[in-house]
């Protein structure tokens, strides 16, 4: 299975839409706040992330308590990145992977079953 890192900003006021390609996934594994001007206090910034027309909420970012967060997400299909903060961009990070190597690629072309479902866990 061959890997790539891939990382995204997402900029204020703004969705990402994002392509995973056919026979690939996509491991979302951290997303971190952009600059934070100083004395200014940055709290509760939700990320969000839209996947088969269901909104769900990632987690939330402060510049205090909280400036980055970690995840352990796999995606198989293209889905949108979102967040709510005003004043600045929000980075995600991961890596895609390439499963069209034997056992995944048989899985899914003969059983027509995902090679991996949505997968969420606090990390």
């Amino acid at each position: 299975m061959r890997m790539e890192l891939w990382h995204a900003e997402v900029k204020p006021n703004e969705t990402l839409q994002v392509t995973v390609g056919d026979l690939k996934l996509l491991h979302l594994s951290g997303a971190a706040l952009g600059e934070v001007k100083k004395r200014k206090l940055v709290k509760n910034i939700s990320l969000k992330v839209i996947v088969d027309g269901k909104q769900l909420v990632l987690g939330t970012l402060s510049s205090k308590i909280a400036p980055q967060i970690k995840f352990n997400l796999v995606f198989e299909h293209d889905f949108e990145l979102s967040h709510g903060w005003k004043d600045g961009s929000v980075y995600f990070s991961g890596f895609v992977a390439d499963v069209s190597e034997y056992p995944f690629v048989v899985d899914y072309f003969i059983n027509n079953a995902p090679i991996f479902t949505f997968v969420a866990s606090a990390v």
